[in-house]
């Protein structure tokens, strides 16, 4: 599915039908996706590309996270996938790790992209090819607490238009697994494991064009309304 430019869509509430003479949405802030940067092992999947002819700023977000910019992106300057974070240690630090070789040409193509953090190490592979080991000190920083992830941008509310990261991108699947850093079982990773905290195909949306939850939680896709845009 194509996620527009300036309409991303953001992963922030667990979702639950209370039925009645007429059935309610409701929907909770779900602390434990907010605050999935915390644990120590986790993982992310994410199947996407970026067409060549896609409107996107210049630096394209693909997926990404409330407060100093954290996520996936495609920097167009540089013609380079990008995935920047900041942390804590004895002073605040800010990480960038450019990934050369994946261009506009191999994304354009189509990438699956696996992301798994073990402690303080994060591996990142592509099409299952290790691609980069990267160790960091300290912890992420504070402002990624409670906030929610985003896909198509990496920080839609941001006050640097340089920070929002507005892209077209079309996105097959995203998941983010807690306690799974094994790659061979994230390779075929099954969508009802007790693990998997939300697994997005795109296959089914409803009528306001929320993406369903294909893992055995609530935690349905929903496009982020127009006043927390800028």
């Amino acid at each position: 599915m194509i996620i527009d430019y300036k309409k991303p869509y953001w992963i922030k509430y667990k979702w639950d039908v209370e039925n009645g003479l007429e059935s309610k949405l409701l929907k909770t802030d779900n602390s434990e996706l907010q605050n999935f940067l915390f644990q120590k092992k986790f993982s992310f999947i994410c199947n996407f590309k970026i067409g060549e002819d896609f409107k996107r700023d210049k630096k394209a977000g693909i997926f990404g996270k409330a407060g100093q910019n954290f996520g996936l992106n495609y920097d167009s300057e540089i013609d380079s996938l990008v995935f920047e974070f900041r942390t804590n240690s004895e002073s605040p630090e800010f990480h960038c790790l450019i990934f050369e070789d994946i261009n506009l040409n191999v994304i354009s193509n189509g990438v699956r992209m696996i992301i798994i953090k073990n402690n303080n190490t994060i591996k990142f592979y592509l099409n299952e090819k290790l691609i980069k080991y990267y160790r960091y000190e300290g912890e992420f920083i504070n402002e990624y607490k409670d906030t929610p992830f985003f896909l198509g941008s990496l920080n839609p509310g941001a006050d640097n238009p340089y920070d929002r990261c507005f892209s077209q991108v079309d996105i097959s699947l995203f998941s983010m697994i807690k306690n799974e850093v094994n790659f061979n079982t994230l390779k075929s990773i099954n969508k009802n494991s007790e693990n998997v905290l939300c697994y997005y195909d795109f296959k089914i949306l409803n009528l306001r064009n929320d993406v369903y939850d294909e893992s055995n939680n609530f935690n349905f896709l929903e496009l982020i309304p127009e006043e927390y845009i800028k």
